[in-house]
């Protein structure tokens, strides 16, 4: 076979592989009916990159989603941390942090400092791979916080 035709062989087969290979998990958030959801899509053939989708969800229907800072490698997590009992920050990579207001369902965006874990914040955990392939929500009480900006043991 010509090396063009391996070339093309080899290139509808990884388009065949891949595909948008979408990947999600979630957080129910205690003492409501919120969900939590960070989706993520390949945003690379063969690379780990991919586009990001937070969605929050109320009685099963969606209520807020916003596009995430697109992960080029090692940048998909989303730490969360309980702010007071009304409030939850979602804290990742990229120009913005979010902040969910529980009592009226609504999200909004906050310019990013640092991603230090805000004086008072109790962190609740993060959405993460908690192995290699396996993208979950990981509890504080199952793994320590990884910073934003740190690798952490798996990427």
């Amino acid at each position: 076979m010509p090396r063009s035709r391996w070339v093309v062989a080899i290139t509808l087969l990884g388009l065949l592989g891949c595909g948008t290979q979408e990947r999600s998990a979630d957080f129910a958030v205690p003492g409501s009916d919120l969900v939590l959801e960070v989706g993520l899509e390949h945003g690379h053939l063969y690379l780990a990159e991919y586009a990001r989708t937070l969605t929050i969800k109320s009685g099963g229907e969606v209520i807020a989603s916003e596009k995430l800072y697109f992960d080029t490698g090692g940048y998909a997590r989303v730490n969360v941390y309980r702010l007071d009992p009304a409030r939850l920050l979602l804290s990742t990579e990229g120009d913005y942090d979010y902040v969910l207001e529980q009592s009226s369902k609504t999200l909004s965006r906050a310019p990013v400092k640092n991603h230090e874990r805000p004086t008072g914040a109790k962190y609740v955990g993060a959405f993460d791979w908690s192995a290699p392939g396996v993208w979950q929500f990981v509890r504080a009480s199952d793994r320590d916080e990884i910073p934003i900006g740190a690798f952490g043991p798996h990427g």
